[in-house]
């Protein structure tokens, strides 16, 4: 068991916030372990409101980054640098690394450590990527395959270290008590006082095109201040300003305006002190979630709450229902609709209802026309959920969703040893019984068709990943270099055919990509272990894609 654990994870302060599950899973397995965190240094100060972590070391990478109009960023500095860091990391003598960041430079640095134990994206000796983990291989897909994904970010980092979520598995932070009572200070000085209603509002996000329109945060301002008596509070950076100026400038209620004036633990303080958050995708979303504030969070355009929702009991979540959705994170749009489809009167009527600790007004209701709506759920047994409060129809994407969420909890756990996945229905019961409860029921026709389709994408996989067993299993036996150059070509071939199934039956398209993903994390150069590898991948896509099959027979008889 690993004693002194170094965890990377160089990306915003919401993700940050998501790690700290693991790390609280690797102090409940070994308490004497001693965990490092490598952060990125413009985030790392959430860090220490985070429990567990006995050292933070930061990595400013930015502050090289070549300014308008200036010289060329200085190479040779950036190497010395990263050099310098390298060189202090490796006097620790770790015996595990975690990396959850998958950039180039995170792997780069992990081969530079060489650290015994390897978990997450690493780098061989020749600089190529490697992934180490079937749920962090998972991690790297799903983004081909996102509607079809119903595991949270939080979860995907715990498995990823080897760990189960569990019951005690939570967002945590633990606030700085002498900014609490500074911050309850300032707070009166404002005008607020024991008992009032405080509603914060978190306005910005990481990106311009994730966030909703400064004007309809006025109205449901205004909304609350005249139905609540509440007071309304702008959570931002300095950098987001000009939105708070614009929503301060469109409210008639009075509004206190906090972007670019607190410091981060200001920050906490204030949004625990909050009776309800409003909040877009974004890592004051994730303070709140581990304080415990009520949060009621706005997701439209790439942002998927199924992936980053916040990871707590009974958040409301309002995403926007519209086809395209969620669109890739680098897919320009030349509309961006789904921003409109949450309209300022659904988020009061929402916001009203948690305040007032009331049913969500979902019957005979002028609201949420265009939004999918969902609460948060953490499951006694460990995970999350966000369950859907509205009983639409249910679509093809929710259906093979619910499938696939017990199908790769089972698959990717037996990622080495394939064999020991059982076969049969009773795996799928309990998705199914869900989708039954959840959704509306679908037509018969259009059920079947959905159902035969993926039917018909799950055979074609299971014929491929038969030849490829054939293929492998000759491979130790082959005498001459033709006879192997022509089993390398069929099998080159076959991941080409896979490809195309990926594209044309979208609901197998999971399956494909996670088993296409685990071909480019071969290791080593040796004929034979790349042959019992790629055998045992293949067995494994056999497995699942049967497994599958199964699947699709239960829903058949449950939902039709």
């Amino acid at each position: 068991m690993a004693a002194n654990i170094l965890i990377l994870n160089l990306t915003r302060m919401g993700d940050l916030i998501q790690t700290t599950p693991l790390i609280h899973g690797l102090r409940e397995q070994n308490p004497d372990c001693r965990i490092t965190m490598l952060a990125n240094a413009k985030f790392a100060g959430i860090l220490k409101f985070v429990e567990g972590v006995d050292e933070l070391v930061t990595l400013d990478i930015h502050q090289f980054a070549s300014k308008g109009g200036e010289e060329e960023t200085d190479l040779l500095k950036v190497y010395e640098y990263l050099d310098g860091v390298g060189a202090e990391l490796k006097t620790k003598k770790f015996d595990q690394i975690i990396n959850l960041s998958h950039s180039k430079l995170s792997a780069a640095l992990s081969l530079l450590l060489n650290i015994p134990d390897g978990r997450g994206f690493l780098s061989t000796p020749r600089g190529s990527r490697i992934i180490r983990n079937p749920w962090l291989v998972y991690f790297t897909s799903f983004l081909a395959f996102r509607r079809f994904n119903r595991f949270n970010l939080v979860d995907m980092y715990v498995r990823g270290a080897d760990l189960t979520p569990g019951p005690s598995t939570r967002l945590a932070l633990k606030p700085d008590e002498a900014a609490i009572v500074e911050t309850r200070a300032k707070m009166e000085a404002m005008g607020v006082k024991d008992g009032d209603i405080l509603v914060g509002f978190q306005a910005g996000a990481s990106r311009e095109d994730r966030r909703w329109n400064p004007r309809n945060f006025a109205k449901v301002g205004d909304a609350l201040a005249e139905s609540m008596n509440a007071k309304i509070v702008l959570f931002g950076s300095a950098s987001e300003k000009k939105l708070g100026d614009e929503i301060e400038l469109a409210m008639t209620a009075p509004v206190i305006n906090l972007m670019g004036k607190t410091s981060l633990p200001e920050l906490v303080a204030w949004v625990k002190r909050a009776n309800l958050l409003v909040t877009n995708d974004t890592g004051t979303m994730h303070i709140g979630a581990a304080v415990g504030t009520p949060i009621v969070a706005l997701f439209f355009v790439h942002a998927r709450c199924e992936e980053t929702g916040p990871y707590c009991d009974g958040a409301i979540i309002l995403q926007s229902d519209i086809s395209c959705a969620p669109c890739a994170h680098n897919a320009p749009c030349d509309h961006y609709s789904c921003l409109e489809y949450i309209t300022a009167d659904d988020v009061s009527a929402i916001s009203r209802s948690v305040l007032r600790n009331e049913p969500l007004p979902l019957v005979d209701t002028p609201f949420f026309k265009r939004v999918k709506l969902y609460k948060s759920r953490l499951n006694p047994s460990g995970g999350a959920d966000f369950v859907p409060m509205k009983k639409d129809p249910l679509d093809k994407y929710e259906l093979f969703a619910y499938l696939y969420e017990p199908l790769f909890a089972t698959a990717l756990a037996n990622w080495a040893a394939p064999e020991r996945m059982k076969e049969g229905a009773e795996l799928f019961e309990p998705a199914v019984e869900r989708l039954k409860n959840l959704f509306a029921p679908q037509t018969p026709k259009d059920l079947g068709v959905w159902l035969n389709r993926a039917g018909e994408g799950a055979q074609k996989l299971l014929f491929i990943a038969e030849e490829t067993i054939k293929l492998t299993v000759k491979i130790p036996t082959v005498k001459t270099s033709k006879a192997l150059a022509d089993i390398a070509d069929r099998l080159g071939h076959l991941d080409v055919e896979i490809g195309t199934i990926a594209d044309t039956h979208i609901a197998v398209s999971p399956l494909a990509y996670v088993y296409r993903r685990r071909l480019e994390n071969f290791e080593g150069d040796d004929p034979a272990s790349l042959a019992r590898q790629a055998h045992t991948a293949a067995q494994w896509l056999e497995r699942v894609s049967s497994l599958f099959m199964d699947g699709l027979k239960r829903a058949r008889v449950g939902l039709l």
